[in-house]
């Protein structure tokens, strides 16, 4: 009895390792960016394949290796060694670079004590049994594992938010992701064509020297959102991330007052999509509408499943193939590609949907928008003018921006809204070399020689910020320095009827905290 228990925990141990391999670098970074409908099955897909797959193992491990018929021994061998080579990729994988050189050490000798197995006084059922006993002792591990994946599982919506009257002004914030100023309006290349952007910045407020809040998006949306300056980040699960501001340790994003809940006490309803983020969650108390559109595409159920088995034939077999062929064959990328391509162009869409949704709600009065572009991979093709899966540059994306804008303002023309509405549109952060030549991104998109030249004489993190003020009549340049942490203030200003025209906005401009005209550093 005790023998079967301990083979079942190392199978146990042994499956789920296996099974979670492609998740488990970032468990907390995973669940994190899941929708409330794919967690569900997400998690119910990876249980079910760990009870079938510890089913097997323990057949394998209990009655396989002992078995009288040889082929039924063999093939028991053979299955096993197989997982054993699974799970130690799996382990390779979430190692820490500086430390993988003594793992394959370690499998170096293992392989010698294999070779050499005749020079050792271990029979084969006794090294069958150092086995089972080192995935006992993992079997703790394997539950902290499958608990981390299964995080807010059961997450309940809260009820129906009560709207206000509609009797306050309509103001929409649009963030584009990674959309840099420098590229966009100083060094822009020739042949790319920005006239919607370029109107905006003509004809409303525009200021030349924004700092963007922080180097990474889930930092800048908490600076936005918190009106605090973030310096550091780790998801937790699908609704908890820990979040480090000024000497502070937040965990999880409701112990600090977000601008929703500032804006609900005021009578405001908001409204947000985006992307990156799980916006339908972090802010579920405080807003009417909300949408979370990163993986969260129309897919059948049966896709859902599917997208999670390709993920481990990924992760065991066809990306270690790649590299065994040092680059000269791949035998995936191009559909791999597509894949890719087709996901992020559906997760634009889906967003650019959502967005038309909540500008012509009448009973949205603020809107919160986070676009996924011009973040790579690329998807839009400035010369046929069409989506697309090529291999292209981040200007291309940025002719998407502009056509984004194109839209939006027509549809705000077409409901009336343009001329009442104040709309302000920025980025998170600026364009960031380092994503675009990583091994997430390299293989979608590309860095143009000359986007290269340009980025050279980059003088800081600027980021782009146009506002447009309640019909408003001339255009102005703002040129002082600033951190647009700000506008979370400059909303709240805005809904207290401190800021009413671009005179007004100009003035509080001037009047802010010279502290935050300080250059952000940290990128």
């Amino acid at each position: 009895m005790k023998q079967k228990i301990q083979d079942f925990l190392a199978s146990f141990s042994l499956a789920t390792i296996i099974i979670t391999g492609p998740w488990l670098k970032e468990l907390g970074h995973k669940n994190a960016h899941l929708d409330s409908s794919f967690i569900r099955i997400f998690v119910s897909t990876i249980f079910l394949t760990i009870g079938i797959f510890t089913f097997i193992f323990y057949l394998l491990k209990s009655k396989g290796i002992y078995s009288k018929k040889k082929i039924i021994r063999y093939s028991s061998y053979v299955l096993l060694s197989i997982s054993l080579v699974f799970f130690l990729r799996t382990i390779i994988k979430i190692c820490p670079s500086n430390i993988k050189k003594y793992i394959y050490f370690i499998l170096f000798l293992f392989l010698l004590v294999i070779v050499f197995k005749k020079f050792f006084a271990i029979k084969k059922y006794a090294r069958a049994k150092m086995v089972t006993i080192f995935f006992v002792i993992l079997f703790p591990f394997s539950l902290i594992v499958l608990q981390k994946i299964s995080h807010d599982f059961f997450f309940k919506k809260t009820k129906k938010i009560v709207r206000s009257d509609d009797t306050k002004p309509k103001v929409i914030w649009i963030i584009f992701d990674a959309w840099d100023n420098y590229l966009t309006y100083e060094k822009r290349i020739n042949n790319i064509s920005l006239p919607t952007l370029d109107n905006l910045k003509k004809n409303y407020f525009s200021a030349t020297k924004v700092y963007q809040p922080a180097n990474l998006t889930q930092k800048s949306i908490f600076a936005y959102l918190n009106g605090q300056q973030s310096i550091d980040k780790e998801a937790l699960a699908q609704n908890r991330f820990r979040i480090e501001h000024t000497g502070e340790l937040l965990y999880g994003w409701d112990k600090f007052p977000s601008l929703f809940d500032k804006l609900s006490l005021l009578g405001i309803n908001s409204s947000v999509t985006g992307w990156h983020l799980p916006y339908s969650r972090l802010f579920d108390k405080y807003v009417v509408k909300n949408n979370m559109s990163n993986h969260e595409y129309d897919e059948t159920f049966k896709e859902k499943i599917k997208r999670i088995y390709v993920l481990l034939i990924d992760f065991y077999f066809i990306h270690p193939i790649d590299k065994l062929s040092f680059h000269k064959i791949k035998l995936h990328i191009k559909q791999k590609r597509d894949i890719k391509h087709n996901a992020w162009i559906q997760r634009y869409k889906r967003i650019h949907d959502d967005a038309k949704n909540i500008i012509t709600d009448p009973f949205s009065n603020f809107c919160f928008i986070h676009y996924s572009i011009p973040h790579p991979p690329v998807i839009y093709n400035n010369h046929k003018k069409k989506f697309t899966n090529k291999f292209l540059s981040y200007s291309d994306n940025l002719v998407l921006v502009d056509k984004t804008m194109k839209e939006i303002k027509k549809l705000l023309v077409e409901t009336k809204q343009w001329n009442s509405s104040t709309i302000i549109v920025t980025a998170d952060h600026w364009f960031r070399p380092s994503m675009w030549e990583g091994a997430k991104f390299k293989e979608f998109c590309i860095i143009s020689k000359k986007e290269s030249e340009i980025l050279q004489e980059r003088p800081g993190p600027l980021i782009p910020l146009i506002i447009k003020m309640p019909y408003q009549k001339k255009g102005i340049s703002y040129s002082k320095p600033f951190n647009a942490i700000v506008l979370h203030d400059l909303v709240l200003e805005i809904y207290k009827d401190k800021i009413k025209n671009e005179s007004d906005l100009a003035n509080w401009f001037d009047n802010i905290d010279e502290k935050l005209r300080l250059p952000n550093l940290n990128y």
